[in-house]
């Protein structure tokens, strides 16, 4: 089993067990994950802190690439990023924190977070922690998506009466034809575009997990109402969702990322 691990699982004691339980299975860092690590000003005791457990299994721990980089490798290439999600060099370089987190928090991988620590923290906030930026971007999004589901489908929404399978079928519809757009807008041909879908791509995955999560805001509205802050946590989840589709299992303590982890599963299994 190859299981992904979303930033509050890396401090359970359930993984400690798992680890024990499973001698040969392995564990995936997101990039996100590392990411939120390094955001703050005790950077270096979070790391400590949430990396304790894995320390004990350097050898059977990967490290993903980011969701903007597999992104770009498709459209650059116009073939899935499915294969090529853990570098070798990302893997040596998780490996090599959790071999410092084991001495006690020194080495040369550490080292190396400290010298470019505060430009990564510079961009992490101008980026992907730019709250404001990112409701607005939210709002946009769920402003498309009404837009595609006026009438009946939002009404049966919103009304709460919608099955499961139905809901996940209007996802399905909208997702497929604005990520054939986006390809298309970007320069594939028709046929490209189709040979691409089928390979069920990271572009795929993520427009998928972008539709479910605005058609969700847009049924239950308040998009608005929610503080900024929430907003951007919602958005680094979907990374945790997208990076776990690609291999067995995802392990996450928040119900919404489970939820959503199930619903792309579903899609991958029966899109």
């Amino acid at each position: 089993m190859i299981y992904v691990l979303d930033q509050n699982y890396l401090r359970a004691e359930e993984l400690g067990n798992l680890i024990a339980a499973e001698p040969h299975s392995k564990f995936v860092i997101p990039d996100i994950a590392l990411l939120e690590m390094c955001k703050g000003d005790k950077w270096k005791e979070t790391i400590q802190r949430s990396f304790e457990i894995l320390s004990a299994c350097p050898g059977r721990v990967f490290h993903s690439l980011s969701i903007g980089e597999g992104l770009n490798y498709e459209l650059e290439h116009g073939e899935s990023i499915e294969g090529k999600l853990l570098p070798c060099n990302f893997r040596r370089f998780a490996r090599a924190i959790l071999a410092n987190v084991a001495a006690g928090g020194a080495g040369n991988a550490i080292d190396i977070i400290r010298a470019k620590i505060l430009d990564a923290q510079l961009d992490i906030h101008l980026i992907e922690l730019n709250h404001l930026n990112n409701q607005q971007s939210l709002i946009q999004r769920v402003g498309i998506i009404e837009s595609a589901l006026t009438g009946e489908p939002l009404r049966i929404l919103r009304s709460g009466k919608a099955s499961r399978e139905d809901r996940l079928a209007l996802i399905r519809n909208v997702t497929l034809d604005l990520c054939s757009t986006f390809l298309q807008n970007h320069g594939l041909s028709g046929n490209k575009v189709r040979v691409l879908l089928k390979q069920k791509p990271l572009v795929l995955r993520f427009f998928y997990v972008s539709v479910r999560h605005c058609v969700d805001w847009a049924a239950k509205g308040g998009v608005l109402s929610m503080a900024p802050e929430k907003l951007s946590n919602d958005i680094l989840d979907q990374d945790y969702v997208l990076v776990g589709s690609f291999f067995d299992r995802l392990l996450s303590k928040e119900t919404r990322v489970q939820e959503a982890d199930a619903d792309l599963r579903e899609f991958m299994r029966n899109g």
